[in-house]
């Protein structure tokens, strides 16, 4: 049995009513949508969904979430374990309980939101810094237009959490 003392509390509460009520599919499912959201706030591809959302977010040079400095072939090979896991996770778990009638066990259940949290919490670490070092570039170049107006319309298409990194950054 999962408890709140063994995985993010933010996960905990999207997923616990349906997994104290035993529909533990329904829970997996709630736990995949929370990496979904995840993955669009931190890479700012709102418009992107399952796999196509990972490959652009953690997978390749140009990946917009870096886990790492991406530098070292261990650092690749953490980088890419970890958006190919969760493009298995899609593949493995989203979809067919999103096409079939699955029913998984809380033991299976359990092992699953385990790796989910893990995962989780190895991108929310990561700064996001690719799409932070575009902004910067962005707003240091001689195409930005300095106005309080342009600036608000601007600040509204960076996700929230990215906001305070941004002016961190500035």
């Amino acid at each position: 049995m999962i408890t709140k003392e063994q995985i993010r509390e933010d996960l905990y509460k999207l997923i616990k009513n349906h997994y104290n009520q035993g529909d533990y599919t329904e829970a997996l499912r709630d736990a995949m949508f929370f990496v979904k959201d995840l993955l669009q706030e931190k890479s700012g591809f709102i418009d992107k969904d399952n796999t196509k959302l990972i490959e652009s977010s953690l997978l390749g040079k140009n990946a917009a979430i870096k886990i790492n400095k991406y530098a070292t072939e261990s650092e690749i090979n953490f980088q890419e374990g970890i958006g190919f896991a969760l493009k298995g996770l899609v593949m493995h778990l989203r979809n067919p309980i999103s096409h079939e009638r699955i029913e998984y066990s809380e033991q299976d259940a359990d092992a699953q939101l385990l790796y989910i949290n893990y995962l989780i919490n190895q991108i929310d670490n990561s700064s996001g810094r690719q799409l932070i070092t575009d902004w910067l570039q962005y707003l240091q170049s001689n195409s930005f237009t300095s106005s309080k107006v342009f600036a608000q319309e601007l600040i509204k298409e960076l996700p929230k959490k990215q906001q305070y990194d941004l002016l961190v950054s500035l």
